[in-house]
């Protein structure tokens, strides 16, 4: 309880902070994308590429100890923490990390990962380390990536058999989350021109996961995809807009969690009615920060601009945060000058702040 506490006491500073421009406040959500390696060859993302076109910059990630003295300089600040790629469970510290993580970060609430579930057993055998360790408090989340039915997905993805492969995923983590408390396995679906006609087929893969999660296909250099015309803002508006009402009005009301979701979906009808205008004042970079493979530090994962890079500031992300640079990017994302999005990585935290205006 007392965590929680402390999260609305940090929601309600980060608010002020906003508005004020002081006192300083740390951010409570992060974004660590550990990883740009991915065997997956997906339609709606290009970080695959990264690597088979440039392979020596894998060389460039950060390293297990860069992680540790980077957790250390915040250990009080994290409450929300996402383990993001590529595909993180490619990475072969992983449990090492979240060891790390878990053992530093003692106000952490909420733990979330994506996969895309390819690797079955390397998944379920990585994740029972992890559970193994997992304090009881922390709500771990965990996202497999299902773009509709078999024929569709495989096509989305770029692999024939990704479907069952990420089906038997899923029911192999179903098993540990019988086993695990707090361990929580779903279904994330992103909503495409590849299968926005067949939105129906894509919730009924989802309908019945633990909390469906729902995003929307962007062109990011997060993605490595600018140009590729994927955005969805290039569907007919009207099928956009009938597939959100359709999540909407489907989705279930089961927790808290899934209030928020359901916000997510209603504004995000707002946002793909109007993409050039914000729905709801953006919380990057004050409530939210990411940190990308190499150490760059930006205001969300999909902002183009980079406020420092982690290891010319001796690791430490507070200072990252205080420069000058710093201090520019985050008027920038106040006044609204970014790339225009409605991304649940940073849409969620935005409902939370939104409620303390």
């Amino acid at each position: 309880m007392l965590k929680y506490l402390k999260l609305a006491e940090r929601v309600l500073l980060v608010s002020s902070y906003r508005k004020f421009g002081f006192p300083f406040v740390m951010p409570y959500k992060y974004i660590f994308i550990i990883t740009n390696l991915c065997q997956s060859k997906c339609r709606t993302c290009n970080i695959w590429k990264i690597y088979k076109k440039r392979p020596s910059e894998l060389k460039k990630e950060l390293k297990l100890q860069d992680y540790e003295k980077i957790f250390e300089n915040i250990k009080d600040e994290v409450f929300w923490l996402n383990f993001s790629g590529g595909e993180p469970f490619l990475r072969k510290d992983l449990v090492e990390m979240t060891k790390l993580a878990f053992k530093k970060f003692k106000n952490l609430i909420i733990f979330n990962m994506p996969t895309n579930g390819l690797e079955t057993e390397i998944i379920k055998r990585e994740l029972e380390k992890i559970l193994k360790f997992k304090r009881d408090d922390i709500k771990f989340f965990i996202t497999i990536s299902l773009d509709g039915p078999e024929d569709l997905h495989d096509k989305i993805r770029g692999i024939k058999g990704s479907y069952k492969k990420a089906r038997k995923t899923y029911d192999e983590l179903k098993q540990l989350g019988k086993k695990y408390k707090n361990f929580f396995v779903s279904f994330q679906s992103t909503l495409s021109k590849y299968n926005i006609e067949r939105y129906k087929d894509v919730f009924e893969e989802l309908k019945n996961t633990s909390l469906p999660i729902i995003a929307f296909s962007a062109e990011a250099d997060y993605f490595n995809n600018i140009g590729s015309g994927i955005k969805l803002e290039n569907v007919e508006k009207k099928k956009i807009l009938k597939a959100i009402r359709y999540f909407h009005e489907n989705y279930p009301d089961s927790s808290l969690e899934s209030l928020i979701i359901k916000k997510y979906l209603d504004l995000a009808e707002e946002f793909y009615k109007n993409p050039k205008k914000l729905v709801l004042p953006c919380f990057a970079s004050f409530a939210t920060i990411t940190v990308d493979a190499y150490g760059n530090v930006k205001p969300c994962a999909y902002f183009s601009e980079s406020i420092g890079n982690i290891k010319d500031f001796n690791l430490n992300l507070k200072n990252v945060l205080k420069s000058d640079k710093a201090r520019r990017l985050k008027k920038m994302v106040k006044q609204g000058k970014c790339i225009h999005c409605w991304a649940n990585c940073e849409a969620y935290p935005s409902i939370i702040q939104n409620f303390f205006p």
